[in-house]
Protein backbone atom coordinates (compact mmCIF):
# COMPACT_ATOMS: atom_id res chain seq x y z
CA UNK A 1 0.00 0.00 0.00
CA UNK A 2 2.58 2.29 -0.02
CA UNK A 3 3.69 1.90 -3.12
CA UNK A 4 0.11 3.12 -3.99
CA UNK A 5 0.17 6.11 -2.47
CA UNK A 6 3.42 7.17 -3.97
CA UNK A 7 2.18 6.03 -7.33
CA UNK A 8 2.09 9.16 -10.19
CA UNK A 9 -0.77 9.63 -12.47
CA UNK A 10 -0.46 11.32 -15.59
CA UNK A 11 -3.98 13.87 -16.62
CA UNK A 12 -4.27 11.06 -19.29
CA UNK A 13 -4.54 8.49 -16.54
CA UNK A 14 -6.58 10.63 -14.38
CA UNK A 15 -9.06 11.52 -17.32
CA UNK A 16 -9.76 7.83 -17.67
CA UNK A 17 -10.64 6.99 -14.12
CA UNK A 18 -12.47 9.78 -14.10
CA UNK A 19 -14.25 8.63 -16.92
CA UNK A 20 -13.98 12.56 -18.41
CA UNK A 21 -11.62 14.22 -21.14
CA UNK A 22 -8.22 14.92 -20.85
CA UNK A 23 -9.50 18.75 -21.62
CA UNK A 24 -11.46 18.74 -18.50
CA UNK A 25 -8.89 17.12 -16.21
CA UNK A 26 -6.28 19.73 -17.45
CA UNK A 27 -8.90 22.82 -16.94
CA UNK A 28 -9.57 21.39 -13.31
CA UNK A 29 -5.75 20.86 -12.49
CA UNK A 30 -5.52 24.74 -13.66
CA UNK A 31 -8.14 25.73 -11.98
CA UNK A 32 -7.36 24.51 -8.56
CA UNK A 33 -3.88 25.47 -9.68
CA UNK A 34 -2.17 21.89 -8.85
CA UNK A 35 1.32 21.15 -9.64
CA UNK A 36 2.88 18.15 -11.13
CA UNK A 37 5.32 16.47 -9.01
CA UNK A 38 7.40 15.60 -12.00
CA UNK A 39 7.44 15.88 -15.34
CA UNK A 40 8.45 13.16 -17.50
CA UNK A 41 9.33 12.78 -21.64
CA UNK A 42 7.21 14.93 -23.62
CA UNK A 43 6.75 16.98 -20.75
CA UNK A 44 4.25 14.59 -19.83
CA UNK A 45 2.89 15.54 -16.18
CA UNK A 46 2.50 13.69 -13.42
CA UNK A 47 0.13 14.23 -10.11
CA UNK A 48 0.26 12.42 -6.52
CA UNK A 49 -2.09 10.07 -5.66
CA UNK A 50 -3.40 12.43 -3.18
CA UNK A 51 -4.20 14.32 -6.15
CA UNK A 52 -5.64 11.73 -8.24
CA UNK A 53 -7.96 10.45 -5.91
CA UNK A 54 -9.02 14.29 -5.01
CA UNK A 55 -9.80 14.52 -9.15
CA UNK A 56 -11.62 11.27 -9.58
CA UNK A 57 -13.71 11.98 -6.33
CA UNK A 58 -14.66 15.76 -7.63
CA UNK A 59 -15.90 14.08 -10.86
CA UNK A 60 -17.33 10.98 -9.54
CA UNK A 61 -19.43 13.44 -6.80
CA UNK A 62 -20.39 16.15 -10.12
CA UNK A 63 -21.68 13.15 -12.19
CA UNK A 64 -23.92 11.77 -8.89
CA UNK A 65 -25.31 14.90 -8.20
CA UNK A 66 -25.67 15.90 -11.95
CA UNK A 67 -27.02 12.46 -12.80
CA UNK A 68 -29.07 12.06 -10.37
CA UNK A 69 -30.72 15.49 -10.17
CA UNK A 70 -30.26 15.76 -14.04
CA UNK A 71 -30.98 12.91 -16.08
CA UNK A 72 -34.54 12.26 -14.60
CA UNK A 73 -34.81 16.10 -14.42
CA UNK A 74 -33.65 16.72 -17.96
CA UNK A 75 -35.56 14.03 -19.26
CA UNK A 76 -39.30 15.90 -17.47
CA UNK A 77 -37.89 19.14 -18.07
CA UNK A 78 -37.47 18.27 -21.55
CA UNK A 79 -41.15 16.37 -21.83
CA UNK A 80 -42.59 19.83 -20.09
CA UNK A 81 -40.54 22.36 -22.11
CA UNK A 82 -41.76 19.97 -25.33
CA UNK A 83 -45.61 20.44 -23.96
CA UNK A 84 -45.72 23.80 -23.10
CA UNK A 85 -44.12 24.42 -26.75
CA UNK A 86 -46.64 22.19 -28.28
CA UNK A 87 -49.51 24.09 -26.25
CA UNK A 88 -48.39 27.43 -27.07
CA UNK A 89 -47.79 26.74 -30.97
CA UNK A 90 -51.37 25.40 -30.42
CA UNK A 91 -52.51 28.88 -29.22
CA UNK A 92 -50.32 30.47 -32.01
CA UNK A 93 -51.76 28.61 -34.45
CA UNK A 94 -55.66 29.11 -33.42
CA UNK A 95 -54.91 32.95 -33.01
CA UNK A 96 -53.82 32.58 -37.00
CA UNK A 97 -56.30 30.69 -37.73
CA UNK A 98 -58.63 33.87 -36.23
CA UNK A 99 -56.24 36.22 -38.13
CA UNK A 100 -57.31 33.82 -41.51
CA UNK A 101 -61.03 33.86 -40.93
CA UNK A 102 -61.36 37.87 -40.33
CA UNK A 103 -59.05 38.59 -43.71
CA UNK A 104 -61.10 36.06 -45.51
CA UNK A 105 -64.47 37.92 -44.06
CA UNK A 106 -62.80 41.10 -45.28
CA UNK A 107 -62.06 39.98 -49.06
CA UNK A 108 -65.52 38.28 -49.01
CA UNK A 109 -67.02 41.94 -48.28
CA UNK A 110 -64.46 43.44 -50.77
CA UNK A 111 -65.34 41.59 -52.82
CA UNK A 112 -69.19 42.32 -52.54
CA UNK A 113 -67.72 46.12 -52.58
CA UNK A 114 -65.97 45.51 -56.16
CA UNK A 115 -69.42 43.55 -57.70
CA UNK A 116 -71.97 46.44 -56.49
CA UNK A 117 -69.45 49.18 -57.71
CA UNK A 118 -69.66 47.33 -61.42
CA UNK A 119 -73.20 47.65 -60.91
CA UNK A 120 -73.39 50.79 -60.13
CA UNK A 121 -70.95 52.13 -62.85
CA UNK A 122 -73.36 49.92 -65.52
CA UNK A 123 -76.19 52.14 -63.70
CA UNK A 124 -74.88 55.05 -64.42
CA UNK A 125 -73.79 54.41 -67.77
CA UNK A 126 -77.00 53.31 -68.66
CA UNK A 127 -78.53 56.92 -66.88
CA UNK A 128 -75.73 58.80 -68.70
CA UNK A 129 -77.34 57.14 -71.96
CA UNK A 130 -80.87 58.05 -70.96
CA UNK A 131 -79.77 61.11 -70.37
CA UNK A 132 -77.94 61.78 -73.79
CA UNK A 133 -81.27 60.18 -75.75
CA UNK A 134 -82.96 63.21 -73.59
CA UNK A 135 -80.86 65.83 -74.90
CA UNK A 136 -81.46 64.62 -78.38
CA UNK A 137 -85.13 64.76 -78.02
CA UNK A 138 -84.73 68.59 -76.83
CA UNK A 139 -82.62 69.71 -79.85
CA UNK A 140 -84.94 67.66 -82.22
CA UNK A 141 -87.97 69.83 -80.27
CA UNK A 142 -86.40 72.82 -80.48
CA UNK A 143 -85.59 72.69 -84.14
CA UNK A 144 -89.08 71.50 -84.64
CA UNK A 145 -90.19 74.61 -82.51
CA UNK A 146 -87.71 76.83 -85.08
CA UNK A 147 -89.41 75.11 -87.88
CA UNK A 148 -93.00 76.47 -86.44
CA UNK A 149 -91.67 80.08 -86.57
CA UNK A 150 -92.17 80.35 -90.20
CA UNK A 151 -95.65 79.77 -89.55
CA UNK A 152 -95.42 82.57 -87.44
CA UNK A 153 -93.93 84.29 -90.35
CA UNK A 154 -96.63 83.57 -92.62
CA UNK A 155 -98.80 84.86 -89.87
CA UNK A 156 -97.03 88.11 -90.48
CA UNK A 157 -97.60 88.27 -94.17
CA UNK A 158 -101.27 87.52 -93.19
CA UNK A 159 -101.23 90.70 -91.43
CA UNK A 160 -99.53 92.49 -94.02
CA UNK A 161 -102.23 91.26 -95.89
CA UNK A 162 -104.77 92.60 -94.13
CA UNK A 163 -103.89 96.13 -94.45
CA UNK A 164 -104.35 97.67 -97.67
CA UNK A 165 -101.23 99.04 -99.84
CA UNK A 166 -102.66 102.12 -99.17
CA UNK A 167 -101.91 102.21 -95.61
CA UNK A 168 -98.43 99.82 -96.22
CA UNK A 169 -97.54 103.09 -98.75
CA UNK A 170 -97.91 105.50 -95.60
CA UNK A 171 -96.86 103.70 -92.73
CA UNK A 172 -93.26 102.54 -94.99
CA UNK A 173 -94.25 98.61 -94.71
CA UNK A 174 -93.40 96.85 -97.55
Amino acid sequence: MGESKSKTYTITDIAKASDVTVASVSKYVKREKLKPVKTGQNNAKFFSHKDFEDIVAYYKSKRQDGKANHVQTTKDDVIAKQSETIELLKQQLAEKDKQIERQNTQIDHLTTAVGNIGDLTKQVAKLTENAQQLQLVEKVNVNESELVKPVNDEKNDDEKQEHGAIWRWFHGKD
